[in-house]
């Protein structure tokens, strides 16, 4: 993957280095001006180095998770902190109160022979933390290329203003944090 990883990289260079954004021969009466022409490339070269630099920075953030042994060292301490919190989540009455063995996921769940309520729970957290992360890391990178198309107007300012992008944002985070919970209490066995 390294490897493929370092020739798309060094294509998009090349590309983003000789990229003239000229109609081929019989077509060029289609820019009005050699001004738009650089527009153009602008807008592609913008476009493209933001797209380069955010598959690094994820491609880093996947090595520096891998080489640093981070993920197994969070899995545990997900494991203990389930452990430590074992006798306040049983099920039913002890936990959350309710005697209704059909909403009640811990009741449910503890039926499950393949799978322990616990372990679902870990792995649903482990889960939407890296999700978390990679949203985190993408973010900056989604706002830069909103940011690009609106300058070269590629977004309508007007429907989609930076305000609502960013409120766009925050809510595809909360749905986020709020979907893996959810499948967890409504999944059925």
């Amino acid at each position: 993957y390294m490897v493929y990883f370092g020739i798309r990289r060094a294509a998009e260079l090349a590309y983003v280095g000789t990229v003239d954004a000229r109609f081929p021969q019989g077509l060029e009466h289609l820019y009005k001006s050699d001004a738009q022409r650089r527009i153009a490339v602008s807008y592609i070269r913008q476009s493209v180095i933001c797209g380069m630099l955010r598959e690094t920075a994820k491609f880093a953030m996947v090595m520096l998770l891998v080489r640093s042994e981070i993920l197994p060292k969070f899995d545990e301490s997900l494991g203990r902190l389930l452990q430590a919190t074992s006798r306040t989540l049983e099920p039913c009455t002890r936990w959350c109160g309710c005697c209704s063995r059909l909403l009640c996921c811990p009741c449910r769940l503890a039926q499950a022979s393949i799978i322990s309520w616990h372990d679902l729970f870990r792995g649903t957290l482990f889960l939407q933390a890296l999700a978390v992360l990679f949203f985190a890391a993408d973010l900056p990178f989604k706002v830069w290329l909103y940011k690009i198309n609106a300058e070269f107007g590629f977004v309508n300012t007007l429907t989609v203003p930076y305000g609502v992008f960013l409120w766009m944002q925050v809510m595809q985070l909360k749905q986020l944090l709020t979907s893996g919970f959810i499948m967890v209490m409504l999944k059925l066995p």
